[in-house]
């Protein structure tokens, strides 16, 4: 019967989810966690029409578990709230984070999602020079004239723009790439805004360095307005993900309850599979709307989302 091998593989998976990953195969099925309502819904029906009480028994606890440890973090329930409603009704900063994917993007289409969303912060992962020289140029992007541009001792970069003031720039090497750290004056006081990019861990070797680039981000000061947005190479089904949220911080998406939104990979598949593109906040700031938006050429697609402060 097939209802028994995917009920098994199934618990399995969400098994794996606790624990401490290992190898890239682990790292690839635990972040697809929430497509195994597919096999669920598959051994549900087969159930429903056996006449084994066990079957049903382990079925109705396995669907429990996958409801209760996966729902809070994957439930589909739709995003509340407009970007462009939401933005300028109250002190707000919209926030754009997009891997342009090591400047493969399209400059022009990127600009365009630019001028069409206008954030107040935009954060760029993958950057070359050759990505940046068109956007240095093009007038349309002359209103963030506040930008840090240095990614010293890595490949591609990670840079921050701002229509505010950045009043302190961290860049920091991270294996290929880079994360930066800068502290933008906006209108409701000084916020922290670290670009992150995380090492991928598609490969053995890059699974340790992974680990470490999650203990460097969770060692980071959450007591006050704080935004970490960028590739995080990690869903929320992965441990190290949800350990750093642990120490207080909040998924955007969570927070505007918009449920899978995955945002890798744009192309190959009929649909993104997995959220490996995040903006996180601090108890200092909620989400009024967030939107996943068209890759523009980039294997990831840039999301948006408008931040305020907490009441």
């Amino acid at each position: 019967m097939l209802a028994w091998p995917l009920l098994v593989g199934v618990a399995a998976v969400l098994y794996l989810r606790t624990q401490p990953v290992a190898d890239p195969l682990t790292i690839a099925v635990v972040g697809m966690t929430p497509l195994l309502a597919i096999p669920l819904l598959v051994v549900v029906l087969a159930a429903v029409f056996s006449r084994s009480l066990t079957l049903r028994a382990t079925t109705a606890a396995v669907v429990a578990v996958f409801m209760i440890i996966v729902a809070p973090f994957d439930a589909v329930v739709g995003c509340r709230g407009s970007v462009a409603d939401a933005a300028g009704s109250e002190p707000t900063a919209t926030l754009l984070t997009a891997n342009v994917l090591v400047g493969g993007a399209s400059p022009e289409e990127f600009i365009a999602t630019v001028t069409n969303v206008d954030p107040d912060i935009i954060v760029m992962q993958e950057l070359r020079g050759d990505f940046l020289d068109p956007l240095r140029a093009d007038t349309r992007m002359n209103a963030y004239q506040w930008r840090t541009e240095d990614w010293p001792g890595t490949e591609r970069g990670t840079v921050v723009w701002s229509r505010w003031p950045i009043t302190a720039v961290q860049p920091k090497p991270n294996g290929i790439s880079s994360t930066v750290e800068a502290t933008v004056a906006t209108p409701f006081g000084d916020l922290s805004v670290t670009g992150v990019h995380l090492t991928a861990p598609a490969i053995a070797a890059n699974i340790e360095p992974w680990k470490e680039d999650f203990a460097g981000l969770m060692a980071r000061p959450t007591d006050r307005p704080a935004i970490m947005a960028g590739d995080f190479n990690a869903t929320e089904d992965h441990l190290p993900f949800r350990q750093l949220l642990a120490q207080g911080w909040t998924d955007a998406h969570d927070n505007k309850g918009c449920g899978l939104d995955a945002t890798w990979p744009s192309g190959g598949l009929p649909n993104a599979v997995m959220r490996l593109d995040h903006i996180l906040t601090t108890d200092g700031l909620t989400t009024k709307a967030l939107e996943v938006l068209p890759s523009g050429g980039s294997d990831h697609h840039p999301v948006v989302a408008v931040l305020a402060p907490a009441d």
